[in-house]
């Protein structure tokens, strides 16, 4: 169950940020996406690596996947680690490639309570960026 609903948010990541490339909801931009042609396999994998990284990996390096029966493969690598309010939170870069295309995008995760990660809404902010915004919210 836990892969499943990794695979999904994978899924919502990837899909929000070729969104944000498409005009309006118009999602026919997905037959030209590798995720398009991931199996089950490729999502295990992929997840794998998500987890690998948030929970293992230091920032600047990079935790690769590849699946030897479809070819489909990938990358996550960490970029940077904050903690406030005793929240650590991680952008980690995902890229994938399937039959010929690459994509990904660059995402913000934070650390909950009980140890799992959960992607955060919109575009990353930079640490700077972050402690204002906090700030201003106080």
């Amino acid at each position: 169950m836990l892969n499943s609903t990794i695979q999904k948010l994978l899924t919502l990541l990837l899909l929000a940020s070729m969104v944000q490339m498409a005009a309006g909801f118009d999602l026919r931009f997905l037959n030209n996406s590798p995720v398009r042609y991931f199996r089950e396999a490729d999502w295990k994998m992929a997840s794998d690596a998500v987890r690998k990284a948030l929970n293992e990996t230091k920032d600047g390096e990079t935790v690769s996947w590849e699946n030897p029966q479809s070819k489909f493969s990938g990358t996550v690598s960490p970029l940077t680690t904050e903690t406030q309010n005793d929240t650590t939170c991680r952008k980690i870069r995902i890229e994938n490639n399937a039959k010929g295309m690459s994509g990904g995008g660059t995402y913000r995760f934070c650390q909950k309570p009980d140890g799992k990660w959960a992607a955060q809404q919109g575009t990353p902010k930079a640490a700077d960026e972050t402690k204002a915004s906090s700030q201003q919210a106080e």
